[in-house]
C-alpha cells in the first residue's frame, strides 16, 4: 500500500510537470502565432485606423471580422496538433502518457494569449466596442 501511494504521489507530481511543459510551449506558439496574425491581418485588411474603419460599410466590417476569425481557427487547429507531436521529457515517466494529457488538448492557455497578443484584433473589437457602447458619449481614450 505505501508504494502504490509513493507512485500515485510520484505519477501526479510528472504530470503537473508535464502540465507546465504544455503550458510554457503553448505560450510561446501564442505569442508567435499572434503576430503572425498581425501581419497576415495587416496585409489583408491594411493597419488599422479608427477613422478608416469608420469609412468602411457596415458590411465589410463584419465581413473582415469573419474572415479574422476564420483565419485564427485555422491557425488554432493548426496549432494544437503540432504542439502535439512535440515530444516530452516526461513521457514514460512515473507512468505518463504525454499524449494522453487532457491540457494537450484544450489549449486555453493558448487561446487566451493567442487573442490577447493580436494588436489587430483587439483593437478592431475595441473599436466595435466603441461604437456600440459608447455612442453617444466622448470617445474612450486609447493607448
Amino acid at each position: 500500500m505505501h508504494s502504490t501511494i509513493q507512485r500515485n504521489i510520484a505519477f501526479r507530481l510528472v504530470k503537473m510537470a508535464d502540465i507546465g511543459y504544455i503550458t510554457a510551449l503553448y505560450f510561446i506558439a501564442g505569442i508567435l502565432l499572434a503576430k503572425l496574425c498581425d501581419t497576415i491581418f495587416d496585409l489583408l485588411f491594411g493597419t488599422h485606423d479608427d477613422a478608416a474603419e469608420a469609412r468602411k460599410s457596415a458590411l465589410r466590417r463584419m465581413l473582415e471580422l469573419i474572415g479574422m476569425f476564420w483565419i485564427i481557427g485555422i491557425l488554432a487547429y493548426l496549432a494544437r496538433n503540432v504542439v502535439e507531436l512535440i515530444p516530452s521529457p516526461f513521457d514514460s515517466v512515473a507512468g505518463l502518457k504525454h499524449l494522453q494529457v487532457g491540457d494537450l488538448r484544450q489549449a486555453p492557455i493558448f487561446m487566451f494569449i493567442f487573442l490577447l497578443f493580436q494588436d489587430h484584433l483587439v483593437n478592431k473589437i475595441r473599436y466595435y466596442y466603441d461604437r456600440l457602447f459608447h455612442k453617444d458619449s466622448k470617445k474612450i481614450e486609447r493607448k
